[in-house]
């Protein structure tokens, strides 16, 4: 549900939040935040997915920005091109 996808990212936002500065973690804490990065991007992939389905149908202009500036490519670029 979008209510355990908020959950796992403001539980990945208070991890990271609360390690600060985030060099020179053990191998252990790395996992755990991994873990949970993971986990939160699992989570929201789907939703951002159908998030994209509904703006294609329903507003189109807002759906070609949204897959020019998604954040799954390596270049974003808000340009039109042929």
């Amino acid at each position: 549900s979008f209510t355990d996808v908020l959950q796992a990212v403001f539980h990945l936002t208070e991890e990271l939040k609360h390690r600060g500065e985030c060099t020179n973690l053990p191998e252990s804490d790395v996992d755990h935040v991994s873990g949970d990065i993971n986990r939160a991007y699992s989570m929201m992939i789907p939703v951002w997915l159908s998030y994209l389905g509904y703006l294609k149908i329903h507003y189109p202009y807002l759906h070609s920005l949204a897959v020019r500036t998604n954040p799954f490519t390596e270049t974003e670029d808000v340009i039109i091109r042929e």
